[in-house]
């Protein structure tokens, strides 16, 4: 995996059609790995998030909040 491999949560919720709060989400609760660079940003590989969307995963329901 290349740096250019990796997406922000803005970015990441451009590929899925998620919130980028979801995507954070997501990630802490394990669904999704999510990397931390520079200690404090999060990023995302694209290639898994686009195999989430091309797998017809249905994130339908799950909220920021849950």
């Amino acid at each position: 995996m290349h740096r250019s491999d990796l997406v922000d949560a803005n970015e990441g919720s451009r590929v899925t059609g998620l919130r980028p709060q979801t995507l954070y989400r997501l990630a802490r609760k394990g669904h999704i790995r999510s990397f931390r660079v520079l200690r404090r940003a999060v990023r995302f590989d694209r290639a898994e998030l686009m195999a989430l969307v091309d797998a017809g995963e249905s994130w339908a329901g799950f909220s920021a909040e849950d």
